[in-house]
């Protein structure tokens, strides 16, 4: 009688043991998803490269994954955001999946923008970084299609930062008569 009771606990621990695995499959790659922090940055139409300025109109990203929308204004959408470095170490700045309101074609680039001149400190300048096409630019342009002449459909830049040092990374994206593009933005 007690080898049957022993069998039965066995088993409704190892039943248990496999639910409960089960469950915490399922659930993550939902927690993943929802990491992913869906912002819209301050469209501006006539940009001007100051440190003031670009304070002035900027959302401020932190590490982490971002969903991010740009309302078009004019022809393009263009924005600014600000990060911080929380530590001292290479950061990597990826954009990808990029989107047209409508669905159709979107293209476009980034700059990441630091002070250049220690004599006018609010003078910002896209600064040139380390790039997945294994060169370096200061451009980094991007489509929602592969196309050719360096547009690709994922880009990142690397940059050692300081901590404490804050960048600007400036955006300027088109969609063939969209009114807002949107993309995958991701700084580790």
């Amino acid at each position: 009688m007690k080898k049957r009771s022993t069998t039965a606990l066995v088993t409704r621990v190892l039943s248990m043991m496999l639910a409960f695995a089960m469950v915490v499959m399922f659930v993550n790659p939902i927690t993943a998803a929802a990491k992913t922090k869906k912002i819209k940055l301050n469209t501006v139409s006539d940009p001007k490269f100051t440190a003031s300025y670009a304070e002035s109109v900027a959302k401020t990203l932190n590490k982490g994954n971002y969903r991010i929308t740009i309302k078009k204004k004019g022809y393009a959408g263009r924005a600014f955001a600000k990060f911080t470095a929380p530590a001292s170490k290479v950061y990597k700045f990826t954009e990808k999946n990029l989107r047209a309101s409508n669905g159709r074609y979107a293209n476009g680039y980034f700059y990441i923008c630091t002070p250049q001149n220690e004599f006018d400190p609010d003078s910002i300048s896209q600064t040139d970084v380390s790039t997945n096409n294994g060169k370096t630019e200061s451009a980094m342009f991007f489509a929602s299609k592969k196309g050719s002449n360096g547009f690709y459909t994922k880009r990142f830049g690397q940059i050692y930062l300081n901590q404490g040092q804050t960048i600007y990374l400036y955006f300027s994206s088109d969609g063939i008569r969209a009114k807002s593009v949107s993309f995958d933005f991701s700084i580790k």
